[in-house]
């Protein structure tokens, strides 16, 4: 079956052969001109941009005021977005007031740990007259005034730790 198709194919330019070997008498020519093209094509599309990057708030927060509209150039480093976080600021409020409360309760545990010191050098003093004081109260107020310094430290790194978190949520603060 393929053969006749060859040959049925071949016999048209096989008999117009001749035509094309005459050399035509007259051949019309024209000049080539550049010119510029009146149609417009209008075509729908989508544009994409060259670079796409997610931008995420490290803090959560309320957008303010934008600074840029979509599709404009930005560079690194260029605000954005002006962002309000009042959760932040409730944080900040709540360390400042741990630090204050820590603050009060130093001073608290110093005053006591003076009235143990206190107490202690004066029942050492009274302690040197014989049987003035038992050794038992004596022995109590030593422990007291150990007791008190101890709390006194206490206080100390609790208010180091609330000033850290202070610290912390105002640099918080300052990036959001």
């Amino acid at each position: 079956m393929s053969i006749h198709k060859r040959v049925y194919l071949l016999l048209p330019v096989v008999c117009c052969w001749p035509a094309f070997c005459q050399s035509p008498g007259h051949v019309e020519m024209t000049k080539v001109e550049s010119r510029s093209s009146a149609h417009t094509v209008p075509l729908t599309a989508e544009l994409t941009p060259f670079l796409q990057t997610d931008i995420e708030a490290r803090l959560p927060g309320y957008v303010e005021k934008v600074f840029v509209d979509r599709g404009s150039l930005v560079h690194r480093g260029q605000l954005l977005v002006q962002l309000s976080a009042p959760e932040i600021n409730a944080q900040r409020a709540a360390s400042e007031a741990n630090l204050h409360q820590a603050e009060a309760e130093v001073a608290q545990a110093e005053a006591q740990a003076a009235g143990a010191e206190s107490t202690s050098a004066k029942m050492q003093e009274a302690a040197k007259t014989p049987g003035a004081i038992a050794g038992n109260e004596l022995l109590q107020a030593e422990k007291q005034r150990d007791a008190s310094q101890a709390l006194v430290d206490s206080r100390k790194a609790a208010m180091k730790t609330a000033k850290e978190r202070l610290q912390m949520s105002q640099a918080m603060e300052r990036r959001g």
